[in-house]
């Protein structure tokens, strides 16, 4: 009796997405098919942060899309933490929290080192089947390693590539092969140690560059903190303070100009209180404002969608709401005439979960 309606296409933050639902008036049969997002380089900025109080910044473009696991989750109190956990602990503590996990699980060892090529030799076997053991309780999680590899090492990153130190870190580098082969993403951090800002340049161009030749093709998110080096920058009197608004819009230009998928906005002490006019958070904002993040996640399908006929010439439509990382602004409607038409032109753009649609002819498909 009444029209055919497609359902929906879906626009939320800077891009959009497709969902189909084919709607016949009378008899309601739902197919949806979701159409991928334009291919477009995204630069994304992970929120691992923990400050007091802290918003929700996932409106400004900082996204949950990460998760941590400590090393305290896959050794026993009291366990040598420099020799491999039991397979049982590892996989019984992922398995629980992770089993369905989908996103980057960024995983924190740091008793074992691996940072020259002694460390290297020495530890390597034990991580890769830690990883292992990970992947296989977590089989949809796109696995990383916190802070390695590449070695890190700023002082050689940092040096000229031409250099025999340089040279030198790339041979470490080189030994991470097999553990690179059960990385998903690569996780260098540089945290702020002076404020030469050329050294920290030259550092992130390092781990990037490396990052790429020894695990072609696959992301690399640098870790970032918007606080100098707590323990290590220097001068002391540094050591957590706020990274000045010019430096911290640098490293986000500089990490995303130099090829970086990404960042991790990195921890500070939970007793610290948010400060919504903190210099590093202005700047962070109008980063975004310039650079606005390529949204590649789809939102959900909408769904359970209800249509009741008030009249010869009208339907009216609602459906829940559609759930998305940062947010849905709207939905799309197109109506087609016809059973077996495929010419649809879009009739309405609601922001909200419903339509009245009008203007119908009685006795049409």
């Amino acid at each position: 009796m009444f029209t055919k309606t497609k359902w929906f296409h879906v626009s939320a933050g800077q891009r959009s997405r497709w969902a189909r639902f084919i709607f016949i008036a009378v008899v309601s049969v739902g197919i949806f098919t979701l159409f991928a997002p334009p291919n477009a380089q995204a630069f994304e900025i992970l929120d691992e942060l923990s400050y007091l109080d802290k918003p929700d910044l996932s409106p400004y473009g900082v996204v949950k899309k990460s998760r941590m696991v400590y090393e305290q989750s896959l050794w026993l109190p009291g366990e040598d933490r420099t020799q491999l956990p039991q397979q049982s602990v590892v996989q019984d503590f992922i398995a629980s929290n992770y089993a369905d996990y989908s996103d980057i699980l960024i995983i924190d060892i740091e008793s074992m080192a691996l940072k020259t090529s002694g460390d290297i030799e020495t530890h390597l076997d034990t991580y890769v089947t830690i990883m292992q053991w990970i992947a296989e309780a977590a089989p949809l999680a796109r696995l990383s390693l916190y802070g390695k590899p590449p070695s890190p090492d700023p002082s050689k990153a940092s040096s000229d590539p031409s250099s025999s130190s340089y040279q030198t870190w790339q041979s470490w580098n080189d030994l991470y092969t097999p553990l690179t082969a059960e990385l998903d993403v690569l996780s260098p951090q540089n945290y702020t140690l002076t404020t030469d800002q050329t050294f920290w340049y030259n550092t992130t161009r390092g781990y990037i560059a490396e990052s790429r030749r020894i695990a072609p093709g696959k992301p690399v998110y640098i870790f970032m903190q918007p606080v100098y080096n707590p323990a290590n920058a220097q001068p002391p009197e540094l050591r957590s303070t706020p990274i000045p608004y010019d430096y911290w819009y640098f490293q986000l230009q500089s990490a995303k100009d130099l090829g970086a998928d990404g960042v991790v906005f990195w921890r500070v002490a939970k007793t610290t209180p948010w400060d919504e006019n903190a210099e590093w958070w202005q700047a962070t904002k109008d980063f975004l404002a310039a650079n606005p993040p390529v949204d590649t996640e789809a939102p959900s399908i909408p769904a359970a969608l209800t249509a009741t006929a008030l009249s010869a010439s009208q339907i009216d439509l609602v459906w829940q709401a559609s759930t998305d990382d940062t947010g849905v602004t709207g939905y799309r409607v197109e109506r087609c005439t016809g059973s077996a038409c495929t010419d649809f032109t879009e009739i309405a753009a609601p922001a909200g979960t419903s339509l009245s649609n009008t203007g119908l002819a009685a006795g049409t498909t």
